[in-house]
């Protein structure tokens, strides 16, 4: 069984395998089918195993419920079978018959819930595997979430983030500040020439910031310019 806490930080940084630019996490390749639906329902309100249970209910009764031509179960016919065994109203019962979402990933009753594939989209085939790859994406995103409240250097460079948009200046220090969070000092005006700021370094800065916060305070309070 795989136990997760976000304080673990167990799914960041190495804790996977990159397949293009798609991580894949050592639990896809370790865990059974039955532990992964389990993990799954745990962080989900249970609602994998819900739609699995569903799926193989359908099958069982589809034979008995009338068809058009094309084979598939007729639209008021499947309406009325939603409408008696949804119970949680996970799938839609009025516009895209028996369309659900997991983890954003849209399936559809009559397709046996199966993932439609696109590369761009999709890692799996199956509903198992690729909605367990989402549920693990997501509990990265809580635990890159977790260290950045916690740890004192993100702690740090977020401040510095919010000090350098407060005051519009960077204190005469060239700095970088890069989408996914790094910040970085260059060199002159050669972005192709910098490293990251360390925690010091940003220690410094904000203590300047607070330095100037102080200084403003200051000369608003002699300030005595009225209408």
């Amino acid at each position: 069984m795989f136990n997760w806490r976000v304080e673990e930080m167990k799914l960041m940084g190495k804790g996977g395998v990159y397949q293009g630019d798609e991580k894949i996490y050592r639990p896809e390749n370790t865990l059974t089918k039955d532990e992964k639906i389990s993990f799954v329902d745990k962080n989900n309100d249970g609602n994998l195993s819900y739609l699995i249970d569903l799926s193989n209910k359908f099958n069982n009764d589809k034979n008995n419920l009338p068809k058009d031509q094309c084979g598939n179960v007729k639209t008021v016919s499947l309406k009325a079978w939603i409408k008696r065994n949804d119970t949680k109203k996970l799938l839609d019962n009025s516009f895209h018959i028996g369309k659900a979402y997991i983890y954003s990933l849209q399936v559809y009753l009559q397709d046996n819930f199966k993932p439609i594939r696109l590369t761009k989209y999709n890692t799996y085939n199956d509903l198992i595997d690729e909605v367990f790859h989402r549920c693990l994406k997501d509990c990265e995103k809580k635990e890159i979430q977790y260290f950045k409240a916690h740890d004192q250097y993100q702690i740090s460079l977020t401040k510095l983030r919010k000090n350098s948009d407060k005051y519009r200046t960077n204190l005469g220090t060239k700095l970088s500040f890069c989408s996914d969070g790094t910040v970085s000092v260059y060199r002159n005006d050669n972005l192709d020439d910098m490293r990251e700021i360390t925690l010091e370094e940003a220690n410094k800065l904000n203590k300047m910031y607070e330095r100037l916060e102080s200084f403003i305070k200051e000369l608003t309070e002699e300030n005595d310019i009225e209408y």
